[in-house]
């Protein structure tokens, strides 16, 4: 084959990559103008990562593409206009054209949240668990359970179960610098067992998140929890 008509190929090619591009309605990036009001969230899939699906969430006329977190973290933070219910898309080529539909919703909490998908029985389960200042203020602690299954812990000997997507929070008394407690948690898939005693707490103007992610050891195992499964999230207030 000739050089000219290979050069030509290619050309025709790019070209419609490049045609492609210009009409997709797909952002792989979002800049949000200075001054928006915005909505920010973190994207988890809850158990099995094999069965997490492609989305997209709309902006304006287009939709950006929203990937789940990498497994036990909270991944990228997303942050798009304002809205109170967060749509999801999935986006498949008809006809030669791209075609957008809504395969799930869910209702904000506040303009920071942590959302979570995973299926049961088929089913698509959807939550958000919300992490703004106003539900966590500064000086305060949390604990969200992003597993599969209820997590026990328990603070002062009081025990606790939370249930997938379930918080709680209290103000730790102060220690020198520091708001700090230590909290004991429990496996309760079968007969409780304790998994990890840990120090948790802040500094006045942080509010701190212990997120707890599911684990694959069986519920008849008796192996301790790896801390690699506890993610410490602090923030502090602007």
């Amino acid at each position: 084959m000739k050089k000219p008509l290979i050069a030509a190929i290619i050309f025709i090619f790019s070209a419609i990559f490049a045609l492609a591009a210009e009409t997709s309605k797909v952002l792989n990036s979002y800049a949000p103008p200075q001054g928006a009001k915005l909505a920010a969230f973190y994207l988890v899939y809850i158990g099995n990562e094999s069965g997490a699906p492609e989305l997209y969430v709309p902006i304006a006329d287009k939709f950006l593409r929203v990937h789940f977190a990498p497994k036990q973290s909270l991944g990228q933070k997303y942050e798009i206009p304002y809205t109170k219910k967060l749509k999801f898309f999935s986006r498949s080529i008809k006809d030669g054209k791209e075609v957008f539909e809504e395969q799930e919703a869910v209702e904000l909490p506040s303009d920071s949240a942590v959302v979570g998908m995973d299926k049961a029985g088929g089913k698509t389960r959807i939550y958000a668990a919300d992490i703004s200042f106003e539900k966590i203020p500064a000086g305060a602690s949390a604990i969200i359970n992003l597993a599969p299954y209820k997590i026990g812990f328990s603070h002062k000997n009081r025990l606790y179960a939370l249930d997938t997507f379930g918080a709680w929070q209290t103000v730790f008394p102060r220690r020198g610098e520091f708001n700090m407690g230590q909290v004991s948690f429990f496996d309760i898939r079968a007969k409780p067992r304790l998994m990890l005693q840990r120090m948790h707490g802040n500094a006045e103007n942080e509010h701190a998140i212990l997120f707890i992610f599911g684990t694959e050891i069986p519920a008849t195992e008796a192996i301790p929890l790896d801390t690699n499964q506890i993610l410490p999230f602090v923030e502090t207030e602007k």
